[in-house]
């Protein structure tokens, strides 16, 4: 019996700015990834948790800091020389069954996706690190050309670029013109628009060497809400142009384990039949004959008409997508007025967890190391997020990994004071105004909120007023107020926000009640009646979305000790010697104790609990 090695590294390969490790350890297949940009680590690591909840994806079994950089390490998938990637089905002398069974598995799970998180964002909520950020000031625009020279062709046309604008171009017999000064200013003025910009969950860089085959998708640092447009017209210039003629010809280490794309370089090399200069009416004469290999013809052509094309009769009616381009270069889409029409549900992701049998982070992680957080990559909706429980509630799912929209009635100032919290301890948060007792305005509050930070996974609606009237001065106006906004407030929400999660296949709502909804308590009819009311809306809400993957569950706070406490009882000190006295639990309650159960609630670990009402009292109710 001959015994495996327990470690077994690969050799190391670079891409870009980053090292690629294949790694055996204890009969377990990694692969390691290091980065020195820890920005960059930490796009790779939401992204990678964004994107595998729809698309299939290696499993990220750990990640941690190491000198001089970060250490990511990933399932590693089967491949090896000419094998594993979409690449190895482009570097073919024919289109096979396997490329176009891949090319309908990929164009399928793109389509489901894309129509379910479809949304008009504003661009600032983009992902923008391939476009926007390259267009900016002080991006790789100015890097590569900012006040700098050079010649258009070296050795076939060589006019300085700066020159270009005072020369017409003959291309193939067509005149046109290129001022390159000008385009470099309008693609700046373009990418600063803030214009909606129609945006989906997408990996965000689809070449042929991030698309595994069998399918899955690699590289996460740009996943997230990206450009419709941008996703196909990326997928499409790289299959047509880039993949199989300039970067083998320009980067040809990226290409060690596949050596079969330089064999197939000269049938996706464009023919250059003349290129001159007529000095004597300023004209560039260029000829050529464009070439693309049979197999990436058959995949831009498949791409071009199961997916680009489909998704633009859905989400622009009305604005038909034209033939496939003769060299297949897509037109630019433009969004049009109508919405979404009946998106499909995505497909569950069948990888992208941890295998059962391999706890890596025993292995990689070193003492005081922390796990990946249970929220990664989701993202919450908090009401009443400047009170003492919202607050609370809101900085622990931060802390846990979510993406925090702070919604509030009227504290601009203790908003801006948690959001800069939250961001300043490397967490993400928004915060938004709103009176949720208004249909519209909570309405347009779920519309920002989706626009900046796409679908709502979570709601917690914790929203509420305590508002005290003897029974007998109680008014149908303080009635109405009080159903309004411990009641009606957490309908219009989940009532809002439910589309998306059903669409998605997941969902917490987490509703915020009292423990005096059992109990009851003199002075406070409108409040208890409508935390009763909640306990019965989450119980109808449980059974009603459980079978969309949506759990919907209640936590009743007992005796917390929070600031606005002062304002409404006589004598703080007396509440709670009285409340002591009936706790089994001999201290108050801390917004932390709430937060921390719903924190709970909110976790896959928490999906077969439904329609319960968790009374988190320190034993209160046991009286």
């Amino acid at each position: 019996m001959i015994s495996q090695p327990l470690l077994r590294v690969g050799p190391v390969r670079r891409f870009t700015r980053n090292l690629l490790c294949p790694v055996d350890l204890f009969g377990h297949s990694l692969l390691l990834k290091y980065t020195r940009n820890p920005a960059e680590a930490g796009e790779e690591i939401h992204g990678h948790a964004r994107l595998a909840r729809h698309y299939r994806v290696p499993a990220l079994h750990t990640h941690l800091r190491v000198p001089g950089g970060h250490l990511l390490a990933y399932e590693r998938l089967p491949g090896g020389t000419d094998q594993g990637l979409l690449l190895d089905l482009l570097n073919t002398d024919g289109p096979t069954s396997h490329l176009h069974t891949y090319m309908e598995e990929l164009t399928a799970a793109y389509q489901e996706v894309i129509l379910t998180t479809a949304w008009p964002a504003d661009p600032a909520h983009v992902v923008r690190k391939l476009y926007w950020d390259r267009a900016a000031p002080g991006g790789r625009l100015d890097t590569y050309y900012a006040g700098k020279d050079f010649l258009i062709a070296d050795g076939l046309v060589d006019i300085p670029v700066s020159r270009l604008n005072t020369y017409a171009l003959k291309i193939n017999g067509r005149r046109q013109h290129l001022d390159w000064a000008a385009t470099l200013r309008w693609l700046r003025a373009h990418f600063a628009t803030a214009e909606p910009v129609w945006a989906a969950l997408t990996q965000g860089d689809p070449t042929d060497v991030n698309l595994a085959h069998p399918l899955a998708w690699f590289d996460y640092d740009t996943a997230g809400m990206n450009s419709i447009p941008g996703e196909f017209a990326n997928f499409l210039w790289y299959a047509s142009a880039l993949g199989g003629w300039l970067v083998p010809t320009y980067n040809p280490t990226a290409f060690a384990d596949h050596p079969a794309t330089f064999t197939h370089v000269p049938a996706n090399t464009p023919e250059v039949r003349r290129a001159a200069i007529d000095h004597a009416t300023s004209t560039i004469h260029i000829d050529y004959t464009p070439r693309l290999s049979a197999p990436r013809r058959a995949a831009v052509t498949a791409y071009w008409n199961k997916l680009v094309r489909p998704v633009a009769d859905r989400l622009w009616p009305g604005e038909p997508a034209p033939p496939l381009p003769r060299h297949a270069h897509p037109r630019r889409l433009q969004p049009g007025r109508s919405g979404i029409r009946g998106p499909a549900r995505p497909a569950r992701p069948s990888c992208g967890g941890h295998e059962p049998r391999l706890r890596p982070h025993h292995l990689l992680l070193p003492a005081g190391v922390a796990m990946p957080s249970p929220l990664n990559g989701r993202t919450a909706l908090v009401s009443g997020a400047t009170g003492g429980l919202g607050s609370a509630i809101a900085r622990r799912l931060a802390a846990d990994g979510a993406t925090v929209a702070l919604a509030h009635f009227d504290d601009d100032l203790a908003a801006a004071e948690l959001t800069a919290h939250i961001t300043g301890s490397g967490g993400a948060a928004i915060s938004l105004a709103a009176d949720l007792r208004d249909a519209e305005a909570a309405r347009a509050l779920c519309h920002q909120a989706h626009d900046q930070l796409g679908p709502i996974d979570i709601l917690v609606s914790n929203a509420g007023a305590y508002p005290r009237h003897p029974w007998a001065e109680t008014t149908p106006t303080h009635w109405d107020g009080a159903l309004a906004s411990n009641l009606t407030s957490h309908y219009l929400l989940a009532h809002e926000l439910t589309a998306a999660m059903t669409a998605a296949d997941w969902g917490r709502i987490i509703t915020i009640g009292s423990v005096l909804a059992t109990a009851g308590r003199h002075d406070l009819a409108g409040y208890i009646s409508a935390k009763a009311g909640l306990e019965g809306l989450t119980r109808a809400l449980a059974r009603e979305l459980g079978p969309a993957g949506i759990t919907v569950n209640c936590v009743a706070p007992g005796s917390i000790r929070v600031p606005a406490e002062d304002t409404v009882v006589n004598d703080p000190e007396a509440m709670t010697t009285r409340q002591l006295a009936r706790q089994c639990v001999q201290r108050r309650g801390r917004p932390e104790d709430i937060a921390a159960a719903v924190a709970f609630l909110a976790t896959d670990d928490a999906g077969f609990i439904t329609g319960q009402t968790l009374r988190v009292d320190g034993g209160w109710i046991l009286g």
